[in-house]
């Protein structure tokens, strides 16, 4: 979920009315007098996380990087005095925390330890430098935060030459969220510029600090002031809502952060712009159209009706919170009933009207829901949601320096997550060539065939729903054939009855290596009888393909195996009798 458009605003409205709910202003958060070096109660919000810091203090999944090319002549001074200022504008920058007498605050300081460093690697060749970066890189990501010593947002610059730059900023989680980074690189343009030119800083003072929301949060506790969306969230979700049981590939153990892998994807153009084109017929957003297919592809997965997928919440509705670096966003619960026998139009409605209530119910924190409602704790699975959806289609503010080239360097990584707190999480993009895809599972439970099929089945069902959402949902089904699971806890045993051709084994490989060749290749559709370099591919793309190979079907695929037999069928039959 994401901070409400106009529109959906609008909608929201008469969706209240027609329920006969007033759609009431936000209540202002009032500013303290105080604003020295000084003791406040954590947020709600910065609670959790606080918390997965003492239980795993050395876990940098919390980690925020921002990482840029700068390319021209840097005025070093004015970047350090702008990341001073933007430090001492907000105090979230230079707040840590400490825990006394079993209460957790925020210690603010008015003197913080400014963390930032210069490292000049211009003596270094270009392929030490190339070397040295990424060692400097993978260093900085993986670097824990100690949320009661350290400093919680660093930065440093990388010198390769008289003209070229790279400006890296890690911001740990708990003092900030995306919509913070966006407004970062907002301030360091502007503030950069204005040093550059000798002028004082142009930003306006800002309305209320993090430390007032905290306030504020706490006081609506005491007041209860949050009594009827706590009401709402009972209704929604119940006291025990529902665990969504995906089949695994290996047993579970606890639902504690474990390794995590990725399965990389992309939605075509052409679809994405069906999906845009049924969502505005629909008078849905396409968040709404695709958390309903998601829904419908947990159905398939799990055979359960009550699907709950946990949902972003931008918690921004007051003004004041709007210019503030913090943590606001929050995970909240998305409850939808399908049924295989409704369509798909049918289903959409029901996930839009989910939607807009959600979003007039999003202030309350996640951690009071846990409290408040107090439901059965699994050791197994993790609170409220297994599945996690991030949507992002609002534009990433870019970092703009005056006469400098500045270009996101973290667009071009391919950074792995280290670990994964749910089973599942999926991410969508939207670019210029359509919408980037991401599932990050847990690696314990899950192989990367898996996952990988489940990716393939989802991109199938997108395609059968806007060729007609007026099916039903157990027809709009992409499996080949019908899928059934035999224990939703226990390993992941898939019948699928009257496969033609060869056994399902092959029918998964031979999928997904389609589906590693359309990746490297960038094509939509391929045969299995094509020839890979016929379609265009090169040495560099057989590396690339049997790098996949291995870590995806974890198939020993040597250059030869490739070079005889270049087409995804004969590579199949290759394999099949080693």
């Amino acid at each position: 979920m994401k901070n409400n458009s106009q529109d959906q605003q609008k909608l929201l409205k008469l969706l209240l009315q027609k329920k006969g709910i007033s759609f009431k202003k936000v209540n202002t958060i009032p500013k303290r007098q105080s604003s020295n070096s000084e003791l406040i109660p954590i947020s709600l919000t910065q609670l959790e996380l606080w918390f997965f810091a003492q239980f795993y203090p050395e876990n940098c999944i919390y980690n925020l990087p921002c990482i840029y090319r700068i390319e021209g002549l840097l005025n070093v001074p004015a970047l350090e005095e702008s990341l001073r200022e933007i430090v001492k504008r907000h105090e979230s920058l230079r707040t840590t925390f400490t825990c006394i007498d079993g209460k957790v605050f925020q210690k603010i300081t008015d003197d913080p330890v400014f963390d930032f460093s210069i490292l000049d690697l211009q003596r270094l060749s270009e392929v030490e430098q190339k070397k040295e970066t990424q060692r400097l890189l993978s260093a900085e990501i993986n670097r824990s935060f100690d949320l009661e010593k350290d400093s919680l947002f660093r930065s440093k610059i990388i010198k390769f030459a008289e003209n070229n730059y790279l400006l890296i900023m890690t911001i740990h989680h708990i003092i900030a969220d995306g919509w913070s980074l966006n407004i970062l690189t907002k301030e360091l343009g502007i503030l950069y510029e204005a040093f550059c030119l000798n002028k004082p800083s142009p930003l306006p003072e800002l309305p209320i600090q993090y430390g007032d929301f905290s306030l504020w949060q706490w006081q609506s506790i005491k007041d209860n002031s949050w009594q009827s969306q706590l009401n709402f969230w009972k209704k929604h979700i119940g006291i025990n809502p529902p665990i969504l049981k995906l089949p695994t590939d290996y047993p579970r153990t606890t639902a504690q952060p474990v390794e995590a892998a990725i399965h990389h994807f992309l939605i075509s153009q052409n679809l994405t712009d069906a999906l845009k084109s049924l969502s505005h017929q629909e008078k849905a957003t396409l968040y709404m159209t695709l958390l309903a297919a998601l829904k419908i592809l947990l159905f398939y997965y799990t055979e359960q009706t009550e699907i709950i997928i946990g949902g972003v919440a931008a918690n921004r509705n007051q003004p004041e919170t709007q210019d503030l670096i913090g943590l606001m966003v929050q995970f909240l619960p998305l409850y939808t009933h399908v049924e295989g026998q409704a369509n798909f139009r049918d289903l959409l409605h029901q996930v839009k009207e989910m939607s807009l209530e959600f979003d007039a119910y999003q202030e309350i924190p996640f951690i009071t829901l846990v409290e408040k409602l107090k439901p059965i704790r699994d050791t197994q699975y993790a609170l409220f949601h297994q599945v996690i959806f991030l949507f992002q289609n609002a534009p990433k503010q870019d970092l703009k320096f005056i006469n400098l080239t500045v270009t996101d360097e973290l667009l071009k990584m391919d950074i792995e997550p280290h670990s994964a707190e749910n089973d599942l999480t999926i991410s969508l993009e939207e670019t210029e060539q359509g919408m980037k895809g991401a599932f990050v599972y847990k690696a314990d439970l899950f192989t990367a065939e898996t996952i990988t099929q489940m990716g393939q089945y989802f991109q199938q069902l997108l395609k059968n729903i806007v060729t007609d959402p007026n099916k039903t949902i157990s027809d709009l089904c992409p499996f080949s054939e019908s899928v059934s699971f035999s224990d939703n806890t226990s390993p992941l045993s898939l019948s699928i009855n009257e496969i033609k051709s060869n056994d399902l084994p092959h029918n998964l490989t031979r999928e997904t290596m389609v589906n590693i060749w359309q990746e490297v290749l960038e094509l939509e559709e391929i045969s299995v009888n094509d020839n890979f370099f016929d379609l265009g591919g090169d040495s560099q793309k057989v590396i690339q393909v049997i790098d996949k190979i291995g870590k995806i079907l974890k198939i020993n695929c040597t250059l030869r195996d490739f070079f005889e037999n270049p087409t995804v069928a004969r590579l199949i039959t290759t394999f099949k009798n080693k």
